[in-house]
């Protein structure tokens, strides 16, 4: 439904409920006439199970309390609070303020809480049904596959007759998440719906993970093109987990993963490069590198304490052709052959690609927004 339509039937609904708190105040239970409406109005749209409370109507708020929406997105909070003025409302089709508390969204694997979120109009654009700023406290997020702290956020909203606008920034208390975007909804055209992240970056492995200008298209199947940056993550950190607690490093690793992502969740990598800032050591259990020729042997032996002047991760592949990553390496072992210089190649295993997968691109991976979208205009 047009987001015009939906506005029109919430505007009268408020202007009724205003009207009948008004003029049956003496007569009837309010809310209950009020909570009535509401449901036949929520039926309309499909939402057959619905619990709420309704605590106040007068001619400035309409205050719902305890709200309990079921369905593909479960939906609760503990109160909504519609703000406005029955001139507004009845001749300008204008709500002022809409406040919302505690509340809590579930769909899939993805979950979404909220302690706050506040919408505040600020008179009208040109063509616009309605226009403010907004300010959320409290976001958490769920399922993404890594802890991020709450975080807030506050931006700008434009509502047109079928479309929506909205930009605005979220950030955790000490500002090491962060995210800037700007959204574009067009209800006759979904297709051309699309989020903008223009930019976002986390703390990771000591370092930072960081997007720019990623593009997530709201409709079609199109893939996302995303290009991952890697700034000043420990060596260390990284290859401990890499390799399961069989290697040690010193230094900073950085680089860029351009990915692409489809739909479905699978993604793949396109000559993907990861270097070391300068030099360092890494050194590699016996166990990190199987085979019992002479040549293994003295790999082996190399890398126990490799003193490297050049490190780089190499990956490709993914979706259409196997994922692929190379450890390069080149330096000296003091030890070993009287610290001649080595170059060294390896082909890193199926569990360090799921690392990748599960590590690196988290961050990055809209499936379940996707997801949301796809079903929501179904």
């Amino acid at each position: 439904m047009a987001l015009s339509a939906w506005k029109k039937r919430l505007v009268a609904l408020l202007a009724i409920l205003a009207l009948a708190a008004l003029g049956l105040y003496f007569f009837l239970p309010k809310e209950d006439l009020a909570a009535y409406a509401v449901r036949r109005v929520l039926l309309a749209q499909g939402v057959s199970q619905a619990e709420f409370s309704i605590s106040r109507i007068d001619s400035e708020a309409f205050v719902f309390e305890n709200i309990s929406l079921q369905g593909e997105v479960p939906f609760s909070a503990d109160r909504l609070e519609i703000g406005y003025t029955l001139r507004g409302l009845l001749y300008d089709e204008r709500i002022d303020r809409l406040s919302l508390s505690n509340a809590r969204a579930k769909a899939k694997s993805a979950s979404v809480e909220v302690a706050a979120a506040v919408f505040v109009g600020k008179g009208r654009v040109l063509g616009a049904l309605w226009s403010g700023d907004w300010t959320v406290s409290g976001l958490r997020s769920g399922g993404a596959g890594e802890a991020v702290p709450p975080v807030a956020g506050n931006g700008t909203f434009v509502v047109f007759k079928d479309g929506a606008e909205a930009d605005g920034t979220f950030s955790s208390g000490d500002k090491a998440y962060r995210m800037a975007f700007r959204s574009v909804f067009d209800a006759k055209s979904p297709e051309k719906s699309v989020l903008t992240v223009e930019s976002a970056s986390m703390p990771w492995n000591g370092g930072t993970l960081a997007v720019r200008d990623v593009k997530v298209p709201l409709g079609g199947d199109a893939a996302i093109p995303v290009d991952l940056s890697v700034r000043r993550v420990s060596a260390d950190a990284l290859f401990q987990k890499m390799l399961g607690g069989k290697a040690s490093a010193t230094g900073d690793i950085s680089g860029v993963l351009p990915v692409l992502l489809d739909r479905k969740g699978g993604f793949a990598v396109r000559q993907g490069l990861l270097k070391s800032e300068g030099s360092g050591v890494i050194r590699l259990s016996p166990d990190a590198v199987p085979g019992d020729n002479l040549q293994v042997a003295m790999l082996r032996d190399a890398l126990a304490d490799f003193r490297y002047t050049a490190l780089s991760v190499q990956a490709d592949g993914g979706s259409d052709k196997p994922l692929s990553a190379r450890l390069n390496l080149e330096g000296r072992n003091p030890k070993v052959q009287n610290g001649r210089l080595f170059k060294i190649s390896i082909n890193l295993t199926g569990d360090v690609l799921d690392f990748i997968k599960q590590n690196l691109l988290w961050l990055t991976n809209p499936k379940e927004i996707l997801e949301q979208g796809n079903d929501a205009q179904n």
